[in-house]
């Protein structure tokens, strides 16, 4: 016998696992755990086969219906998602693996609808946020806008009333979508372009709100918004629409460039920001969530010379509603030597920031202080960096947490091992990384924006390729955010937001 027949004609032992996220335990199906033979040739596709056979013979036993059961599994092995012959997947993992018993773990396949939608924005969208259905876009002439997001479409409405333009669709579920496609608002948040849009929910908000934003400039300011997905009630004269959905209740001025990035901290208490210059501040947003604060100086001088505001101590004195509040940084961090490219917290008392000078450092804020270093652990990764993620602030157990980089690749690292690791690189992308977001509640997925105009979906077991292609955009994608696990968000040059739904 040849050695081609000898490879095709090679079996393993293998029995499949059914986690309970397959919903078979829960369908009272149960398959067997007596190991068998299968073909060490066979692929994924070849394995999900197998395994549907096994769960129909399971479901007939239990007396279940197996239809609605039987999906294009994924399969996992030795750790890692089978994307080749089980043969191949197995020499990978090492020989010794094909003379034992292989456990071949079921996973629900996590895949985009065959709809997508995409709104019309006025200008470049350089940063978008989405929080408790509502999306947010940080647009290159200052505007900010608010959308609201309903199912696997983003739903906008102005006062009830309906338009055709401003969203594009692709199949029958966003195309409904097209006919109730207006911004719920938009107003202008800075004085130059808006680069950053970072929004979060928790239990510290009013009742009467449904998230908060952190947006971010090139006039060297961060403000907080606290945001509406309804409108308060009729408009005060002299007010905007936009005021009855968006209130502003803190200015965050201490950098004297270009706000480049923003993160939320837990408990919605802190926010860290990032500028062109390299360096980060923290800030106490608990200080000023409270509308009607504000410092001694005015709103107006704060705008007018940002820089100003870093010195001192905070001062507080209660002002009109109207005026929100100023608050200078708790902490500075000359982070970078070049611009910082993202932020994100991997715990309460670690933050990760990654740098246009090719480095990652991980921090405790705790021991920063005013103009201090403490890092605990600084990363040579190699390729200026665009962005970063925590799956922790995803809201996983997970402490790993991804960089994307100028080169195309997103870069996994272990925040317990950061130092000599140079992660794992997932490669997809034509052009530049320019951001990534981790699938919140999931240790595994995470998306990424590239200039190529493309947004992947990862899963980190399954690195050689994206599990999905999620959108396209008409030119560079800038951004990319996720709602919840089943909306993803993302913002690019050619001026539109684009959602995507993936069916739980």
């Amino acid at each position: 016998m040849d050695s081609s027949s000898s490879a095709a004609a090679r079996v393993v032992r293998a029995r499949f696992l059914a986690p309970s996220a397959t919903g078979l335990a829960a369908a009272g199906v149960v398959l067997p755990s007596t190991p068998f033979e299968l073909p060490a040739a066979l692929n994924r596709e070849g394995l999900a086969r197998v395994a549907n056979h096994l769960i129909a013979a399971a479901a007939e036993v239990a007396g279940t219906e197996a239809e609605h059961l039987q999906q294009e599994w994924d399969v996992l092995c030795a750790g890692r998602l089978v994307r080749s012959s089980l043969e191949r997947h197995l020499r990978a993992a090492g020989e010794s693996a094909l003379e034992d018993v292989i456990e071949l773990a079921l996973i629900r396949p996590v895949a985009p609808a065959a709809s997508s939608s995409a709104r019309r924005a006025p200008d470049w969208v350089r940063g978008v946020g989405c929080a408790s259905g509502l999306a947010l876009s940080a647009c290159m002439d200052g505007a900010l806008v608010l959308h609201a997001i309903e199912g696997d479409v983003v739903r906008a409405v102005d006062d009830g009333r309906v338009s055709s333009s401003g969203l594009e669709g692709s199949g029958s579920a966003a195309s409904s979508a097209v006919l109730s496609a207006r911004p719920i608002a938009a107003w202008v948040g800075h004085a130059g372009p808006a680069q950053v849009a970072v929004m979060e929910t928790g239990p510290a908000l009013p009742a009467t709100h449904s998230a908060v934003a952190v947006t971010g400039g090139k006039d060297g300011v961060a403000r907080l918004w606290r945001l509406r997905a309804s409108a308060s009630g009729p408009a005060a004269r002299g007010s905007s629409a936009a005021a009855q959905f968006a209130e502003p209740c803190a200015l965050l001025a201490g950098h004297a460039t270009t706000v480049t990035a923003a993160a939320w901290g837990r408990g919605l208490g802190s926010v860290a920001t990032g500028d062109w210059s390299g360096e980060v501040c923290l800030w106490d947003a608990s200080a000023a969530s409270e509308p009607g604060w504000a410092s001694d100086d005015s709103k107006d001088d704060a705008e007018a010379d940002p820089a100003s505001k870093a010195r001192g101590a905070k001062r507080a004195r209660r002002t009109s509603a109207a005026e929100p509040a100023a608050v200078d940084p708790a902490a500075r961090m000359p982070a970078h030597t070049g611009a910082v490219g993202g932020v994100t917290w991997a715990s309460s008392s670690s933050l990760v920031t990654g740098g246009w000078d090719r480095t990652i450092k991980i921090w405790d804020p705790e021991h920063t202080g005013m103009g201090g270093d403490g890092h605990a652990a600084i990363i040579d990764c190699f390729k200026a960096c665009t962005g970063v993620a925590s799956a922790a602030a995803a809201g996983s157990g997970s402490d790993c947490f991804a960089s994307s980089h100028t080169d195309g690749a997103v870069r996994i690292w272990d925040a317990r091992a950061a130092g000599g690791d140079r992660g794992s690189a997932l490669r997809g992308h034509s052009g530049w990384a320019s951001a990534v977001a981790w699938r919140p509640g999931s240790s595994h997925h995470l998306a990424s924006a590239g200039h190529d105009g493309r947004v992947a979906l990862w899963d980190t077991r399954a690195p050689s390729q994206p599990l999905h292609w999620a959108i396209q955009h008409d030119g560079k994608c800038l951004s990319v955010a996720w709602d919840s696990p089943s909306v993803l968000c993302s913002g690019g040059s050619d001026r539109r937001v684009r959602s995507v739904c993936f069916p739980q």
